[in-house]
């Protein structure tokens, strides 16, 4: 449900650690989120950390549901190129997407993009639903 909705490969909002530090209960991961807060424009923003990221790291780090709700951004709406004319059929458009997949830049892993990752696997003739 929530990656329908919420953003969570975003980087991570610096607010989110006071609100994942004052939740958590062990001293030394408290220790760690306060010096990811001090030093959050290198070791958050610069490396694009999320909030699935920092409690995979820290799994003695708690959140509640509602709070990592609260803490992700909703999912923004993409934009594509439409390549094809509505002369020749008023209702179809096909688009031009491209797909990402890279190191991600906190280090963990693989990032690829959301919405074109959901495409990819999309097959002609299938329904996708958006606006124009």
């Amino acid at each position: 449900m929530l990656t329908d909705f919420v953003e969570l490969s975003d980087t991570l909002p610096k607010r989110a650690l006071a609100v994942v530090a004052a939740q958590t209960r062990c001293p030394d991961t408290k220790a760690k989120l306060a010096a990811l807060e001090a030093d959050y424009d290198t070791a958050v923003a610069g490396k694009r950390l999320s909030l699935l990221d920092l409690l995979e790291q820290h799994p003695a780090a708690e959140l509640s549901l509602d709070c990592l709700v609260e803490l992700s951004p909703a999912i923004a709406p993409r934009f594509y190129s439409i390549a094809s004319s509505p002369l020749d059929d008023p209702h179809i458009a096909d688009l031009i997407v491209g797909t990402m997949a890279a190191p991600a830049w906190s280090g963990l892993g693989e990032h690829r993009g959301f919405a074109s990752g959901y495409m990819q696997h999309v097959a002609p003739g299938d329904q996708v639903f958006g606006y124009i």
